[in-house]
């Protein structure tokens, strides 16, 4: 009677989702290979904050632990979180786990919830959530970019009739990168070398989009690299 009560309790909520961890030890020992302390991991998550409301393409929402270490991203439509769940997941990890200089996030635990609700069938609070670490966690002021190739363009999952999208709809799908970041040679060999290793990875798995995620301080605070 008390498991029939709360399942009917739970379905009528709006806003309140009471999630699961999805291969907590997966994430536990993916946490460990990257030297992330437990008992700091879980204070991080005493208070978080609203980053973003629905944004981007996909609806997603944005959150960030207070102290700026930790981005939480809902995962709303269906096709992404089977895909992760079904596909991703351990071939990512396992992936992540043999080369440790890997440019692919660092996705440190994923939450979900499958339970029938009013509010997950109004699309009123997100039933699926990626942890991941935040790389622009510094102090200081950032520019970043959403890098994707110039032609990215994929309608048949992010609008309806996407061939009639406009070139203005379009140009958001990626951002411009002006200027350049002086890298010593052995550097910039390195760098493309696990970017091209990580996008053979990410194309064996049969993704269509991601993106190069890049930040650099603003120019007035970066100091000029050495003649």
């Amino acid at each position: 009677m008390s498991l029939l009560w709360a399942l009917l309790t739970e379905f009528w909520t709006l806003f309140t989702v009471h999630l699961r961890f999805n291969a907590p030890e997966v994430f536990r020992k993916l946490r460990k290979h990257w030297g992330i302390n437990e008992d700091e991991y879980r204070k991080s998550f005493e208070q978080v904050d609203t980053l973003s409301g629905p944004m981007g393409f996909s609806g997603a929402s944005f959150f960030v632990t207070h102290n700026n270490k930790y981005l939480i991203k809902s995962l709303n439509r269906a096709f992404e979180y089977r895909y992760y769940y079904n596909d991703l997941l351990l071939p990512l990890a396992e992936y992540q786990l043999s080369h440790p200089a890997t440019y692919i996030v660092h996705i440190t635990d994923v939450l979900f919830n499958f339970s029938p609700r009013l509010g997950r069938l109004l699309g009123t609070s997100a039933s699926h959530f990626l942890i991941m670490e935040n790389i622009q966690n510094e102090d200081g002021e950032w520019e970043d970019f959403d890098l994707k190739p110039s032609d990215y363009f994929f309608p048949e999952r992010d609008f309806m009739g996407g061939a009639l999208a406009t070139k203005e709809t379009k140009d958001k799908l990626h951002d411009e990168f002006e200027g350049s970041v002086p890298l010593e040679s052995k550097t910039y060999k390195t760098l493309i070398r696990q970017l091209e290793d990580d996008s053979r990875f990410l194309c064996g798995m049969d993704v269509v989009d991601y993106s190069l995620f890049m930040i650099r301080r603003k120019l007035k605070d970066r100091i000029s690299p050495p003649r």
